[in-house]
C-alpha cells in the first residue's frame, strides 16, 4: 500500500518554506512576515529535512556561509557552498538543498521584488540573475558581512512592519560589498542574446507547465521565434523547447515526490498530453522511469 504524501506546496511564503523543508518544528517557532527577512542558519538548521524536495520560490534570497559546507541544486546546476561564501538565488529558481554539514553557520536573507526594486540598480539585479556559482569572500569581507548581518537582524526587529527604510539601506550595502568580491577585471557588457536568454528563462520557469509553445514566449518578449531560438541557443547552449521540457520535468519530479497522483495524472499536470512520451523523456533525462524515481529516497534532478 502506497504511503500518503502531502500535496505539492508552492513556496510563496515562509510558511510554504516551513511546510516543505522542515520537520519537528516546535509550536513557538517564529518567523517574520516582512518583505526583507534575515535568519541565522543555526536558527533553523536542526529542523531541516535534507535533502529538501525541489521547490520554486516566489521570493529571492542571499545565503552567506560563515563556516561549514553544503550543496545546493539551483535549477539543473549543483553549487557547492564552502566557508566564507555567498550565493544568490533569484525568484523563480527551482531549488533543493542537497546536503548541509552539521557545523554550517551563517545567514539567510529573504527579499521580494519590491525590495530589489527599491534598493538595487537594475544592472545589479540582472547581474545577480546571471550568477551560476558561489562567491568566495575574503576574510575581511566575511567579517564585515557578519557584523552587518547582526545589525540587520536587530534592525528587522525594530522595523517589524512593511516599511523598512534602514533595513533596505543595510541590505543594499551588503549586496554591493558581496558583489565587489566577484567583480570582473573589466566590466562585461551583457549582449542582447544573453539578456534575452535570461528574460526567456524567467518566463519559462513561471509559465512552462501551462505554455509549451515557443511562440508564446517570443510574443511576450516581442521578438520572432527564430530570433529567440538563436539567442537562447547561443547564450545557454540549449534551445527554448529544451528549457520548457526541462522545467516541465522538474515540475513532474516534485509531483512524484509530493503527491499520490498516478504517473499519467502527473504527466498531464506537468504539460504532457501523452504519458508514454512523458515516460520516455523522463527516462532519457534521469536514467529511470517515473515509477522507479518515486521509490528512491532523495533522488532529484541532478542524478
Amino acid at each position: 500500500m502506497r504511503t500518503s504524501r502531502r500535496q505539492l506546496v508552492t513556496i510563496n511564503s515562509i510558511d510554504g518554506l516551513l511546510e516543505s523543508f522542515f520537520t519537528g518544528v516546535p509550536p513557538d517557532y517564529h518567523f517574520e512576515t516582512t518583505r526583507l527577512q534575515i535568519y541565522p542558519i543555526d536558527y533553523f538548521r536542526p529542523f531541516l529535512r535534507i535533502p529538501t524536495p525541489p521547490g520554486r520560490a516566489s521570493f529571492s534570497f542571499l545565503l552567506l556561509q560563515r563556516k561549514g559546507r553544503g550543496v545546493v541544486q539551483i535549477n539543473a546546476d549543483l553549487i557547492t557552498m564552502r566557508s566564507r561564501g555567498a550565493m544568490f538565488v533569484t525568484r523563480g529558481s527551482i531549488v533543493s538543498l542537497r546536503s548541509l554539514h552539521p557545523s554550517t553557520s551563517g545567514w539567510m536573507i529573504m527579499y521580494d521584488d519590491a525590495v530589489a526594486a527599491r534598493v538595487l540598480h537594475p544592472r545589479t539585479v540582472e547581474r545577480i540573475a546571471g550568477l551560476r556559482s558561489s562567491i568566495p569572500l575574503s576574510a575581511d569581507t566575511a567579517g564585515w558581512a557578519e557584523e552587518l548581518c547582526m545589525l540587520l537582524a536587530k534592525q528587522t526587529a525594530i522595523e517589524a512592519t512593511a516599511h523598512q527604510p534602514v533595513c533596505d539601506h543595510l541590505f543594499g550595502a551588503l549586496v554591493e560589498r558581496v558583489l565587489a568580491e566577484n567583480a570582473p577585471a573589466s566590466p562585461r557588457r551583457v549582449d542582447r542574446a544573453e539578456s534575452l536568454d535570461r528574460q526567456f528563462r524567467r518566463l519559462a520557469f513561471d509559465n512552462a507547465v501551462a505554455e509549451g509553445s515557443v511562440g508564446f514566449y517570443a510574443e511576450r518578449l516581442n521578438v520572432s521565434e527564430n530570433y529567440l531560438l538563436r539567442c537562447v541557443s547561443k547564450s545557454s547552449g540549449r534551445s527554448p523547447k529544451e528549457w520548457i521540457i526541462d522545467v516541465r520535468l522538474m515540475h513532474a519530479q516534485k509531483l512524484l515526490r509530493t503527491t499520490d497522483a498516478t504517473v499519467a495524472e502527473i504527466a498531464a499536470q506537468s504539460g504532457f498530453d501523452d504519458s508514454s512520451y512523458f515516460g520516455r523523456l523522463f527516462r532519457r533525462r534521469f536514467g529511470m522511469s517515473p515509477r522507479s524515481f518515486r521509490t528512491i529516497p532523495g533522488q532529484d534532478l541532478s542524478e
